[in-house]
């Protein structure tokens, strides 16, 4: 990964540093990220071997040195303390083993300014969150459903900057911002954040200030941010490398109950060419949600120079350039999955009666989950 910056600091780095390496080329780094409990203290690094063989000795060296490792389980709960030799981390694994280490350095690291950020209080006009005990009354502007507000996290940082949900003790019943045209003074800054998503497919919108029009192209929320090669729905590999993730919710609310299905919203930023405040006019367009905004004054800029993601290198019709036997039996496997499903409906004594028994309402249900 190559970032470029225009922020000067006297401690330089080489042109090309490592965060994190290892040793062996079959132990491969699965995440890293900060520990839930100690917070900027501690890593959590979570590693696996991929060929399905012993691999022993095995080196973790991190960019700075490491002082402590203790290897955890899943919930980032302790197990044992590792030995640190020479600030690096030894250790053997089993075929197809993963584990997961807790790490801290050994000296603290500086901590290199934040940008300088404002959260905005927007003006919410609509209902858009629901908690378990009480989802039959809200849909949130058309999608069908309404948002967990347990998944709701009020302290949410992103790049080092932080965004601001509806809280339920503000005393307004509005929880999120559906675009009217409404106008939002921002504070002095040269970029605005804001979290938003579409719940009827993609929308193409403006946001203004002072003389100018800028466009955006705001993806719908039930939108993933890429898609697998799966035959049995014809279904090609895509990514879209351009969307900025924003916030997931793993399910959603139904006056019928939860519903196993994701909630996407994505980044979006604008930058403000101006060093006085400014007001912006958002689109009328009530297909378009805003969760969160937050104003930054940039201290630098800076950004990849390579790319994140994988990219499907061509356009294909993958169910045309596979082999038929394949065809056959990847779609024999999703016949048997949803004639499995459809079984397990009528075991389950759902839909009793000679309207609602039989096979169109069974094949309904297994796909929409629902209970009628």
């Amino acid at each position: 990964m190559c970032i470029t910056t225009d922020y000067r600091n006297k401690r330089s780095l080489k042109d090309s540093v490592s965060f994190c390496s290892i040793s062996n080329d079959n132990v491969i780094v699965r995440a890293i990220k900060f520990c839930e409990e100690d917070g900027d203290n501690s890593f959590i690094i979570r590693v696996n071997e991929a060929i399905g063989k012993e691999q022993r000795n095995v080196s973790l060296r991190m960019l700075g040195e490491i002082g402590e490792a203790t290897l955890c389980n899943a919930l980032e709960e302790s197990i044992k303390k590792l030995n640190v030799t020479n600030g690096r981390l030894r250790f053997n694994m089993k075929p197809f083993e993963v584990k997961t280490f807790k790490i801290s350095y050994a000296d603290k690291a500086k901590t290199i300014p934040s940008e300088r950020y404002e959260t905005i209080n927007l003006p919410f006009n609509a209902q858009g969150f629901t908690r378990d005990e009480n989802m039959r009354h809200v849909i949130l502007q058309g999608s069908g459903f309404s948002l967990p507000r347990e998944q709701v996290n009020d302290r949410y940082y992103m790049g080092g900057i932080r965004y601001k949900f509806h809280r339920e003790d503000d005393g307004d019943r509005y929880d999120v911002l559906v675009c009217r045209g409404q106008k939002i003074k921002l504070p002095v800054c040269t970029r605005v954040y804001f979290i938003a998503g579409s719940t009827a497919g993609e929308q193409d919108i403006d946001i203004c200030y002072g003389n100018k029009k800028v466009p955006f192209k705001i993806q719908p929320i039930d939108q993933p941010v890429s898609k697998w090669d799966m035959a049995a729905f014809n279904q090609v590999a895509d990514v879209n490398d351009n969307l900025a993730f924003g916030y997931e919710f793993t399910h959603v609310h139904h006056p019928e109950g939860n519903i196993a299905k994701k909630a996407q919203f994505y980044l979006y930023s604008l930058a403000i060419l101006s060093d006085k405040r400014v007001t912006i006019q958002l689109p009328e367009n009530n297909r378009v949600v805003i969760l969160s905004m937050t104003a930054i004054k940039e201290r630098a800029k800076g950004g990849l120079a390579t790319k994140m993601y994988d990219t499907v290198s061509q356009d294909y019709d993958f169910y045309n350039d596979i082999p038929p036997i394949d065809k056959i039996i990847d779609k024999a496997d999703f016949l048997t999955i949803r004639a499995g499903k459809i079984q397990d409906q009528r075991n389950s004594g759902k839909g009793k009666g000679i309207k609602r028994d039989n096979i169109i309402t069974n094949i309904i249900r297994s796909y929409t989950k629902s209970e009628w």
